[in-house]
């Protein structure tokens, strides 16, 4: 049976249309898997064309014509799947050795306008692969011993599928080894002394208990071919050795210098003088750090952080404010850091200072103060933190670092920058050196930042006392989202009023959440202080769009009524409004505390930031800005979507609801809205979209989405409001039932190949499905050993099962039957038979699910005379009443009683049964046709007579008679 195999929900993500159109898209293709290796078996293929892009299709009907063949053997493509560059062709599986040519003919697919060519390559089918293998320990390697478990070793087999430890030649044998002596397999090696060999995946783990060798030692291991096995075929022969040994022992330095007097003991950093890597341990924290004063109190550290740019890995512990003069002794214990990437392992460290608050060392740089970022020296005085780590995992652009960027700006071509490669939850920092402001004063932080190409990022300025990003307390610049490069690059600025004086650091911080790829910064500066008698900035400053005339920003504000420091002023000489940072209107002597308004008309839909600035007589005072998008917003999802076919078969016609809102909630005008229509799938890992149309304009679109003639299937479409800001979320239709109507007699047995159903939870964790008679113990009323059943976990779960179309067009009296299985005891639920003729799915009759004295199948039946003359569909929205039941239908059928298919006579021609045989008589030289209630011819007779059938139940066709008969 084939059932609707999703139910997206109703609100789809936004649709992120392709690159543009290549110029050799059927160049190169490239197969998955790799031709060039062999293969054990065949099942799937993926074909990518890497220079195509979603104007790639498949002709659906050269899918017969894509065949794997060997010799005389060839097998046809069972399945197609894909969308744009990338398809999947699914055969059955093709496990005989020997080299198996898969061939994809011209034609097969089509980019705009072009056909693809005849398209092969060959798979080496092979019971014999030399899988490589690579190990961690790698082989031949030394390796200290760990401090805790045993010596484990894990073998990765490349290009394999699974591996499991069943062995595959017999007699081949497995061998490990402990300093040339054989050890023995065992089940737990923490309780017995030997190995353990288990498999995983595409690997095999091997681990030895550590208490044989307490000094080290060497471990081998030896496979023979086919000592397991491989996707099913015998493992390569494998030879492995690793060597264990103790660990060295590490030696550290201290900055500051134990010994020294410091003015404040906030920190200290501790480097490893002969490590090349260090970790934190993952059991380090404050209370292995201890800082004692003479008067013997213990304080704990607030936290232990990698320093980045030391010639040897270091750390750096941070103390609490508020210490007091004194001797003071640091101390952290033993196997506290991972060094060389070998756990437990660094020695504890001791240290004394002297602590004298008088002694205080100048480090800041003075205001104003400008980084242009020209040189890659530039970066030496910055911190640089990698706060997600993704530069030691493979990412050397992780963390920030120097750069010459693409941009031509520059008589060298280039235009030099700080940058970052983000990705996803991106945590990456760099603070500037100490910079001495003054408490209580305001400075201008500013910077110019972009990201790159079509990528979108994000990003914030802070400022705290330390360069660390706990200590980044103040923000300076909230979390900004630059769009893409065309739009997204500009002068950032922010204000910031340190509530003490003394030495602060800017922090900018990338906080790209997913998708990103460099975000750039430039010409990052703090100002001199701003005098305090400038105009603060002006207040609740806003730009909206206008809902008649979306290209118009509206501008409003509050002109400033007092001064920076928070003192009232009398007079502004003007405020200039920017648009990019071009001046495009002037407000002359604004009373203070005025509301403004201006608007400003674009040409086209973009991102513009607008800003604000008061002068008085002192100057220019504190700015504000802010970017909004101007033009139609993107617009909220359609609604009551809904799709039907049309008295043309396979055609069908989809309606929706416009949105009255944008994706804000404000109010959109219908007339800039169009949209896109996708045809939703199931490709065997998700969900996926085919573009049927775009630009369509209204709320409906006829178009013909099956062939005539073609069989029946379901297809579920998405709805898409698109305007110039771009996609919005989309909405789905249900399943429609499309293509060839199921003529009269129509049945469902559930027991084989059948019409095609959907199933759909409406209530709960209900759910239909289809049962075997093992399920329950119960027995299949038509004799085919299976039924469907509605599962319920709690009472009011619900769920329906939908058939394809049913032709009554013909039908005079069509009656539904079906049998209900009811349990001995109380009722367990209802069944509500619904039918669709095109104006969705009605209640006709509701059956309950009674318990009974002895249980057992009862045949309900339902009148659809009502809807002679259409073609329809029957839902079953069963409702379980109790918990943890199960409602069980079986022997659908639907068929004419007007027919004769009753036991009748009619021009002589008499059906009567007996024991193994249908009896004829009064045929003369008719042919008598005997059919199966699913439609197919079983057998035929000339004349009177009897035939001979197995038990079931039978149509009879003879002339213009006709019987539905029942054979034991």
């Amino acid at each position: 049976m084939r059932i609707s195999n999703f139910a997206v929900a109703a609100a789809l993500l936004a649709v992120t249309l392709p690159g543009a159109k290549a110029e050799t898209p059927f160049d190169g293709p490239v197969f998955t898997p790799d031709p060039s290796k062999p293969v054990a078996s065949v099942s799937k293929v993926q074909v990518n064309f890497p220079n195509g892009n979603y104007l790639t299709e498949f002709n659906t009907g050269s899918k017969d014509e894509v065949i794997i063949s060997k010799g005389t053997q060839s097998k046809k493509c069972t399945d197609v799947s894909g969308f744009g560059s990338y398809w999947t062709f699914t055969f059955d599986k093709v496990t005989e050795p020997g080299a198996w040519t898969l061939l994809i003919p011209s034609g097969a697919f089509t980019h705009d306008g072009q056909q693809s060519p005849l398209i092969t390559t060959v798979y080496n089918v092979s019971d014999d692969i030399d899988y490589k293998w690579t190990a961690y320990p790698p082989a031949g390697t030394e390796k200290d011993i760990p401090q805790y478990g045993d010596f484990d070793i894990n073998f990765t087999f490349t290009d394999a599928t699974k591996v499991e430890l069943n062995t595959a030649v017999a007699g081949a044998k497995i061998e490990v080894k402990l300093n040339d002596n054989t050890l023995t397999a065992v089940s737990n090696t923490s309780e017995e002394e030997g190995y353990r060999l288990s498999a995983s995946g595409t690997g095999l783990r091997l681990q030895v208990s550590k208490s044989l060798a307490p000094d080290g030692g060497t471990v081998t291991f030896h496979a023979d071919k086919g000592a397991f096995s491989i996707d099913g075929i015998a493992s390569p022969a494998m030879d492995y050795s690793v060597t264990y040994k103790k660990p060295k022992t590490y030696t550290y330095s201290l900055t500051p210098a134990s010994g020294s007097t410091v003015a404040g003991l906030k920190e200290v950093v501790v480097t490893f003088d002969n490590a090349d890597t260090a970790e934190k341990a993952m059991f380090l924290n404050p209370s292995r750090v201890i800082l004692t004063n003479e008067g013997g109190t213990e304080t704990a550290a607030v936290s232990i952080d990698a320093v980045d740019g030391a010639a040897h890995p270091s750390f750096k512990a941070v103390f609490p404010d508020g210490l007091a003069d004194g001797k003071y002794e640091f101390y952290i214990g033993a196997n506290c850091f991972e060094l060389d990437g070998k756990d437990f392992v660094s020695p504890e460290i001791n240290g004394t200072y002297i602590l004298d608050s008088a002694y205080v060392p100048s480090t800041g740089k003075n205001v104003p103060w400008l980084e242009t970022f020209d040189t890659a020296d530039s970066l030496n005085e910055f911190t640089i933190i990698d706060g997600d780590g993704d530069s030691e995992n493979g990412t050397p652009y992780g963390k920030w670092h120097w750069a010459q960027s693409e941009y031509l700006k520059n008589e060298s071509g280039y235009t030099e920058e700080a940058r970052v490669m983000t990705g996803t939850d991106t945590d990456d920092w760099l603070i500037s050196p100490a910079l001495r402001l003054e408490a209580g004063k305001t400075y201008r932080v500013s910077l110019h930042a972009r990201p790159y190409g079509f990528w979108s990022e994000t990003f914030e300025v802070k400022a705290g006392t330390a360069a660390e990003p706990d200590k980044m307390t103040m923000t300076v610049i909230p979390e900004t989202l630059l769009k893409d490069g065309s739009t997204g690059e500009g002068d950032f600025y922010g204000y910031l009023t340190p509530d003490t004086g003394g030495d602060w650091n800017i922090g900018v911080h990338a906080t790209t959440k997913a998708d990103g790829f460099y975000l750039h910064v430039d010409n990052l500066s703090v100002s001199a202080p701003i005098e305090s008698n400038v105009p603060a900035a002006v207040d609740d400053f806003k730009v909206d769009c206008n809902y008649n005339d979306p290209l118009v920003a509206v501008i409003t504000m509050n002109a400033p009524s007092k001064d920076s420091a928070g003192n009232a002023i009398d007079a502004i000489e003007k405020i200039e409004i920017k648009r990019n940072g071009t001046v495009i209107n002037t407000i002359a002597n604004p009373a203070p505390g005025a509301k403004i308004e201006y608007k400003d008309e674009v040409t086209i839909a973009a991102d513009y930031t607008y800003s604000a600035l008061a002068y008085n007589n002192a100057g220019a005072g504190m700015e504000t800005s802010l970017t909004a998008f101007i033009g139609v917003p993107k617009a909220s999802f359609p609604t009551e979507v809904k799709g039907w076919e049309t008295e043309n078969e396979g055609e069908v016609k989809l309606t929706w609801k416009a949105p009255e809102t944008d994706e804000n909630g404000k109010p959109i005008n219908p007339d800039n809205i169009d949209y896109m229509i996708n045809e939703l799938y199931f490709d065997g890992e998700g969900i996926a979209q085919k573009t049927v149309a775009q630009g369509v304009k209204g709320t409906s679109y006829v178009f013909q989405a099956v062939a005539e003639g073609e069989p029946q299937q379901f297809k579920c479409y998405g709805i898409f409001a698109h305007t110039t800001g771009g996609y919005s979320n989309g909405s789905q239709t249900r399943d429609i039932a499309l293509g060839k109507a199921y003529t009269l007699p129509w049945t469902e047995g559930f027991g084989g190949e059948s019409p095609m159903l959907a199933v759909y939870t409406m209530a709960g964790k209900g759910f239909w499905g289809i049962y075997s008679e093992a399920d329950g113990n119960i027995t299949a009323p038509d004799g085919d050993q299976a039924f469907a059943g509605m599962s319920a976990e709690t009472a009011g779960d619900a769920a329906i099962m939908v058939t394809g179309k049913i032709d009554l067009r013909t039908a005079v009296e069509p009656v539904l039957g079906f049998q209900v299985y009811h349990p001995a005891g109380n009722s367990i639920g209802t069944i509500d038979v619904q039918v669709e003729s095109g104006d969705d799915f009605k209640s006709v009759k509701t059956f309950t699910v009674d318990g009974a004295e002895t249980a057992g199948w009862k045949l309900s039946e339902v009148d659809l005379s009502a809807f002679k003359g259409k073609k329809i569909q029957l839902g079953f929205y069963a409702t379980g009443t109790q918990p943890n039941t199960l409602i069980r239908i079986d022997d659908l059928n639907v068929e004419d009683k007007s027919s004769g298919i009753a036991a009748v006579e009619s021009n002589d021609v008499r059906f009567t049964t007996a024991p193994g045989a249908i009896v004829v008589a009064g045929a003369g030289e008719s042919v008598a046709n005997v059919y199966s209630m699913d439609g197919r011819l079983v057998t035929s007779s000339i004349g009177d007579g009897r035939i001979d059938v197995a038990a079931g139940i039978y149509l009879v066709k003879c002339g213009n008679s006709t019987a539905k008969l029942a054979v034991k």
